[in-house]
This record gives structure tokens, C-alpha cells and sequence, in this order.
């Protein structure tokens, strides 16, 4: 009966959660991840939505649909609430590429993470205040990677900054939500000063 049980005892690490449901036959859309997760199904949606743009891979524009879905699930983190989308958002499958690519490579990010790093700070994290706090922080980077301009890559560092929020407060470590943070701040200080500069330029030539 032990056996058993330890049989289908769900790991603990996030890692292993991920792999498992992206190895099982549970349905891969937003729904799919509600039904296995729960409430923490807001934050991986965050996550794994955003580790699209926070990848050097092709994505034919598609991050910005993404990036709005993640700004709808961050507002609804904020709130306290839990994963409410329109029904053609959370029956769509994730794509392929998604599946194949974008997740195999999270999964080995938060593998390392756990294995070489010990969270601290977690109440920080917990807290009601702290939520609204890092959910508003996530919003701004979601924002950042949405206004930068299409093809210039300067959405990368403002959707790593949301992937390491969503990281720490899954795994409720502040040092890595702080470092999260500066990641996002200096993604957006390069949008702001290339957007500047370009402008500049642009006034240049008139």
C-alpha cells in the first residue's frame, strides 16, 4: 500500500510538475492546466506564455496574442482571483513549437534553478501586500515586452524579468523576484532610450 502510494504521490519539485504534465496525457491549452495546477495554474500561465518572447526564437508575431493572454491572467492574479479567460482561449492548444521547444527549455531552467539555488525571503512572497506588489511589477514588464518594437528583440529582457517573477513566486524565493525586477527595469530602460534615440533620429531626417 506504501508503494502505492508513493506510486502516485505528485512530485514536489516544480520541475518534475511541469515535465509530468507535459509528458501525460493531460490536454496542453490553459484549461488543461487549471484542471491540473488549480489556482497556481495563473502563474504558470504567466510563465510559460511569457518564456516565448523570453526565447531567441522566430515567432511570427504571435507573442504579442500571448502576451496579451498573460496581462489578462496577471490582472486576475492581482485581483486574487483565478484563471478566467474567454472558453476559445483556454480550450486553444498551445502551439506546437510551444510544446516542442519553449517548455522542454523552461523546464530545464527551473530544474537548475532548484537544484543550485535555496528560496528565502518566502513570506515576502506570501503575503496578500506582496502579491499585489510582484503582480504589478509582472504587469509592467508584460506591458514593456507588448509596446517594444516587433522585431528588434527588445522584448527579450522584459519577458525574462516576468518568467523570473512568475519563478519566484512559485517557488517563493524574494531574491530572485527582486532580481527579476532589475531584469525588467533594464529591458525597458533600453526600450525607452533605443525609442528615444530612434526618434531623434526619425526628427533628424524631417
Amino acid at each position: 500500500m506504501c508503494v502505492g502510494m508513493m506510486m502516485y504521490m505528485e512530485p514536489k519539485l516544480w520541475s518534475d510538475r511541469l515535465a509530468a504534465w507535459l509528458a501525460g496525457d493531460h490536454s496542453k491549452t490553459l484549461a488543461g492546466l487549471r484542471e491540473h495546477f488549480g489556482r497556481e495554474a495563473l502563474v504558470l500561465g504567466i510563465l510559460i506564455l511569457m518564456a516565448i518572447p523570453a526565447l531567441p526564437l522566430p515567432t511570427g508575431g504571435i507573442t504579442h496574442l500571448f502576451e496579451i493572454i498573460a496581462f489578462v491572467l496577471c490582472l486576475e492574479f492581482v485581483a486574487g482571483g483565478r484563471l478566467w479567460l474567454p472558453k476559445q482561449w483556454l480550450h486553444r492548444p498551445l502551439p506546437y513549437g510551444v510544446r516542442q521547444q519553449v517548455l522542454p527549455r523552461l523546464i530545464v531552467w527551473v530544474r537548475w534553478y532548484e537544484h543550485h539555488m535555496r528560496p528565502w525571503g518566502g513570506w515576502a512572497v506570501r503575503l496578500r501586500s506582496g502579491r499585489v506588489l510582484w503582480g504589478a511589477a509582472l504587469c509592467v514588464c508584460i506591458v514593456a515586452a507588448f509596446i517594444a518594437p516587433p522585431f528588434s528583440g527588445l522584448d527579450t529582457l522584459p519577458a525574462l524579468g516576468a518568467v523570473m517573477l512568475c519563478l519566484a513566486l512559485l517557488v517563493q524565493d524574494v531574491r530572485l523576484a527582486l532580481a527579476g525586477c532589475v531584469v525588467g527595469a533594464v529591458g525597458i530602460s533600453l526600450i525607452v532610450f533605443l525609442g528615444a534615440f530612434a526618434w531623434a533620429a526619425l526628427r533628424s531626417f524631417i
